[in-house]
């Protein structure tokens, strides 16, 4: 995350559970992300987005300016619906190809938030 901008953005957690026979499948697409899910992070305000998997639970932290901006800019693109199918072959639950909503997780505790 930018430190200048860190306040301008939200930091969104999506959990998404995977097949258990498909996991190496779904980090092997992983190596090869397509051009435009990569152009539309960075054209919907994207700072950052951080991908994890442990077992049959992928985890993905996006820090981004505006989530309802991005899921636009990222929703209107049909290789990004498309990239969406072919990883949801791989999953149990996740995001929604047809809809492209996303599993976004509630915030319950922040070290953060303490200190204040």
């Amino acid at each position: 995350m930018s430190t200048d901008d860190s306040d301008d953005l939200e930091r969104v957690v999506m959990l998404q559970r995977l097949k258990e026979d498909a996991v190496d499948n779904y980090v092997a697409a992983h190596d090869d992300v397509p051009d435009s899910v990569v152009d539309a992070m960075n054209e919907g305000g994207v700072d950052e987005y951080e991908l994890y998997v442990y077992e049959d639970v992928a985890v993905g932290i996006m820090d981004v300016r505006d989530l309802d901006e991005f899921e636009e800019v990222y929703g209107d693109d049909p290789d990004n619906q498309a990239w969406e199918e072919r990883v949801g072959e791989f999953k149990r639950s996740g995001v929604d190809p047809d809809e492209m909503e996303m599993p976004v997780m509630e915030r319950i505790w922040s070290l953060s938030a303490e200190r204040e």
